[in-house]
């Protein structure tokens, strides 16, 4: 019966340790570009994560960072979560657009996801969908804007010098291999 136990303990150890050790290792399919962004294969799809992008107006700040899986590029939808940093808290914005080139790329409401307070200013938390041909544009044209309208306002969020740099980057290293 003390065998028996001790059995038990060392299979239930032995597995905890298998288990564990298992949640820290990175699927090997995922490939970190540069830190810019993450990619790695689930079934047919190819899903990529871009790390958030700088961008600011006169009035505030913006960061957004991009999610969408890819197969075939025409049918592809990208997720566009994007945060306002203002001094005050936004609940709604009228509609987004995405600008490049002094054309609009896309145009749409966008879904408020959370809004909370940090060191002196609201963090606004919303997302867009976009189809990813009109992402894919604004990266191959390089300087894009998202413009932002508000009460009859908008807003334009141009990148961050940085963010023009890594824009570039993913265009060569993401958008222009799909």
């Amino acid at each position: 019966m003390r065998l028996k136990n001790r059995l038990s303990k060392i299979g239930i150890s032995l597995f905890s340790l298998i288990f564990f050790s298992c949640l820290t290792i990175k699927p090997g399919a995922v490939k970190a570009g540069k830190n810019l962004y993450v990619s790695y294969g689930v079934g047919k799809y190819m899903v990529y994560y871009i790390k958030p992008l700088g961008f600011s107006s006169t009035q505030n700040s913006l960061d957004v960072d991009i999610t969408f899986k890819h197969f075939k590029i025409e049918e592809d939808t990208a997720s566009l979560k994007f945060s306002i940093y203002e001094s005050e808290v936004v609940k709604a914005l009228d509609s987004a657009q995405i600008v490049s080139a002094g054309k609009v790329l896309y145009s749409t409401t966008c879904k408020h996801m959370f809004s909370e307070h940090k060191k002196n200013r609201y963090v606004n938390r919303f997302e867009l969908l976009m189809p990813l041909p009109y992402l894919y544009e604004g990266f191959k044209n390089g300087n894009w804007q998202i413009v932002t309208y508000k009460n009859g306002k908008s807003i334009i969020y141009t990148p961050q010098a940085k963010s023009l740099k890594y824009i570039e980057r993913l265009n060569k290293s993401v958008f222009a291999v799909l």
